[in-house]
């Protein structure tokens, strides 16, 4: 959301006359020319509608819990929420077991690091970086050195593998069912299925840019659509650049063409890239049933509440099919709707007493309005459109009630943030929140506490302490359910089971944790381990999640020590699970497949997993490891190369936790995450993204003594950019050298 200025009035002002005239915003490209733009619905005004009783009662509960912390200060939250982080290890670190195989390696730490190792008991040394994980670990095995197992490495490997199986299946299977659907859906279009001829035509314009968009060319209209603003729409898509008015559906509306860049895996090929365009246009353009306006008011649009309908009546048969066939995977990948979906149409029908778009003549604007708030229909969860606010007006501006074909997905990171930037929060002294921070979602997302302490100064310049406490409030009330809903929602719960308890920090060996854990040094470690995993996890999902806007070597090694951490590794043992329960979806051609590989993947994970829970609880429990445990880890990574100049392949548990186990696509990620469209200022892009692993030096006192071990830490970065989103294969140039969060210099030598 944003607050327009005079010179956006303008641009608005022109772009409503005979032709889109302007950019609103960046000034990159050129705008759709789609000849005359006839904004002829002018839409109902509705006034305040009332959702039902039970909704209501709902709300006054939950508002009545939540009422406390309208005047919450972050004095207050920061004092409720202080973690009681140990000063002192008690022991020097650099007495430590197995230091000296280290210091004897061409791992050596230098006088800086062991300084740094000296004070926090462990030390990252961006000295030392390894193009990727498996790379890090085939050296530490190849020096014979002490090994830790890091949650970082593992999670890595479970993006990488994420995102290969992914995109595979969206390769393999997903891309041929999107064209089967709009292919009949057009079919059935072009023989007449929708009587009323401007929905027809609407509804054609809609699926004709989607096609078009899928096959990298425009194809003909079926249905009375023009072929130029077909043209001119696929033209915008394809360039990918800036924020522009548009006519859909009979009025305008402000598109954000920079989302259709494509980014991620989807850049791996032409097919993938068509594939990604098609599908945020399916993701991302609604209906809008009912529109909030600049000043608040709202508008039905009764024009396009009809080519939902028609929409339901095409999308039939061998169709439908192919719709749910896709539908289910990305639910089960990434997570449930965040808008109105096709099945909902046939119960707003049901309780308007209608069985088609002819019956809604029966009733009038306001009824089927207050139906649509009644019944909860198309309400939203996360800010994802441009929407203007007035600048003299206040309030939070309530969001669109919409339909979406394909719409993107609700995750909790997103709601996090929808609701901590303008305008859910108000400004400070006439300065609106316009980004969040990674800091934001790891309180209020993956419920850390030490990340409240590290965001002080960020809400006392912004005063949103309310805003954050109530959603992380929000989030923490989902049921265990939820949390294994999708392979989405494990990963974030995985994350999740890293947040530090208080008690564990105030006296780690009594829950047979090493002390290193309970010092705040360690917190931010672990901070950024979630917040690089998760980097990742937005990067495999950038399609798919709903973006929040403001308005081979065989040794022997000593000793090993796996991060004590069992219930994150449980959680991943439940996403190997829920992994094998989605790849049913997709259908199975043979071991060779990417479902029956994807099959072999997840049944590898859980067993790992389960290991590493075992052996993490062994740690706890004070228990050395047993001798099937250690030949577990002797086994963990080996490399072959595919003859001269081929890739490496990597075997051992570690190697088979990789779907794709060469050194491809090992680069560094990126994923935009938020957007302020701008308005009075420039327009903004927050991305996360993931550096070259580094060497990470662990101590622990363990049942021997206190010993050190070698192991991986991850990188995790933040970019603030304009609308030009940024790719991996740009990021990969600059993430070499790129400067560190924050709250993660200070442990850094």
């Amino acid at each position: 959301m944003l607050t327009k200025s005079r010179a956006v009035r303008a641009c608005l002002v022109a772009a409503l006359g005979l032709t889109v005239g302007c950019d609103l915003l960046d000034g990159s490209g050129d705008p759709p020319k789609g000849g005359d733009v006839r904004y002829d619905e002018p839409g109902t005004q509705v006034g305040k509608l009332t959702p039902p009783a039970s909704e209501l009662a709902a709300r006054a509960a939950l508002d009545a819990k939540l009422a406390p912390l309208a005047s919450l200060t972050t004095e207050q939250l920061a004092a409720e929420r202080a973690l009681p982080y140990a000063t002192s290890l008690g022991f020097d670190p650099l007495t430590a077991q197995n230091l000296d195989l280290i210091q004897a390696s061409t791992l050596a730490l230098d006088d800086r690091e062991l300084d740094k190792l000296r004070q926090q008991g462990f030390v990252i040394a961006p000295r030392h970086k390894f193009p990727h994980m498996a790379y890090g670990y085939r050296t530490i095995y190849g020096l014979d050195l002490p090994v830790y197992v890091s949650l970082d490495a593992i999670l890595d490997t479970v993006h990488l593998s994420y995102d290969a199986i992914l995109k595979g299946v969206e390769s393999t299977y997903l891309t041929g069912e999107l064209e089967r659907m709009l292919t009949g859906a057009r079919e059935r279009l072009a023989a007449g299925a929708v009587a009323d001829a401007g929905a027809a035509k609407d509804l054609d314009l809609f699926l004709t840019v989607a096609l078009s968009l899928l096959k990298d060319h425009a194809v003909a209209p079926v249905a009375g659509a023009s072929a130029s603003e077909v043209e001119a729409l696929v033209a915008a898509g394809k360039k990918g650049q800036g924020i522009r008015p548009i006519e859909l559906f009979g009025s305008k509306r402000d598109y954000d063409f920079s989302q259709m860049k494509p980014r991620g895996h989807y850049t791996d090929s032409p097919a993938l890239e068509r594939y990604f365009r098609a599908s945020m246009w399916l993701g991302r353009t609604d209906f809008r049933l009912i529109e909030t306006q600049p000043d608040g008011t709202q508008l039905f649009r009764r024009r396009q509440l009809e080519a939902a309908v028609a929409l339901r009546d095409v999308v039939q048969g061998a169709a439908r099919e192919a719709f749910e066939h896709v539908d289910a995977v990305i639910g089960a990948f990434v997570g449930e709707h965040d808008s109105m979906q096709l099945a909902d149409v046939d119960a707003l029908l049901a309780d308007l007493g209608a069985s088609d778009a002819k019956g809604l003549a029966a009733h009038d604007d306001a009824a089927i309005a207050r139906t649509i708030v009644e019944k909860g229909y198309g309400a939203q969860r996360i800010a994802s459109q441009v929407i203007y606010k007035d600048a003299l007006e206040s309030g939070e501006l309530p969001l669109d009630r919409s339909f979406t074909l394909l719409g993107q997905r609700y995750t909790v990171d997103s709601h996090v943030f929808s609701n901590v930037v303008y305008d859910r929060v108000k400004p400070v002294d006439g300065r609106p929140r316009t980004l969040p921070v990674g800091l934001d979602a790891a309180y209020g997302a993956f419920g850390n506490d030490a990340a409240l302490g590290l965001l002080v100064p960020e809400l006392e310049r912004y005063r949103y302490a309310p805003e954050l406490e109530r959603v992380r409030t929000l989030v923490d009330a989902h049921e265990e359910a939820y949390w294994s809903e999708n392979l989405y929602n494990l990963w974030v719960s995985s994350l999740r089971a890293i947040s530090p308890g208080r008690r564990s920090l105030n006296d780690p060996a009594a829950y047979g944790m090493p002390l290193v854990t309970g010092t705040e040094a360690w917190q931010r470690r672990l901070l950024n381990t979630q917040l690089a995993s998760w980097a990742e996890l937005r990067h495999d999902t950038i399609l798919y999640v709903k973006q929040s806007y403001t308005s081979g070597v065989a040794c022997e090694f000593p000793d090993g020590y796996v991060d004590p951490y069992p219930e994150a590794f449980e959680r991943l043992r439940l996403y190997a699970l829920k992994g094998a329960e989605v790849m049913a979806l997709v259908p199975d051609e043979g071991p060779s497949s990417v479902g029956g590989r994807a099959q072999a993947y997840f049944a590898e994970l859980a067993t790992v997993a389960a290991t590493l829970r075992d052996m993490a609880q062994h740690e706890r429990t004070g228990q050395p490891f047993d001798e099937a445990q250690m030949a577990f880890l002797n086994d963990a990574v080996k490399s072959q190369g595919q003859g001269c100049g081929g890739p490496v392949s990597y075997t051992g548990w570690f190697g088979r936790l990789l779907f794709d186990r060469s050194d491809e696509d090992m680069d560094p990620t990126i994923a935009d995450v938020h957007t302020d469209p701008g308005g009075d200022r420039p327009p903004q892009v927050l991305h996360v993204g993931t550096g070259l692993p580094r060497l990470m030096v662990v101590t622990a006192n363990t049942c021997e003594g206190v010993r050190a071990y070698a192991g991986l830490a991850s990188a995790y970065h933040e970019v603030v950019t304009g609308l030009d989103r940024l790719t991996d294969e740009t990021w990969a140039k600059q993430a070499k050298d790129a400067d560190d969060v924050a709250f993660v210099k200070p442990i850094l030598p």
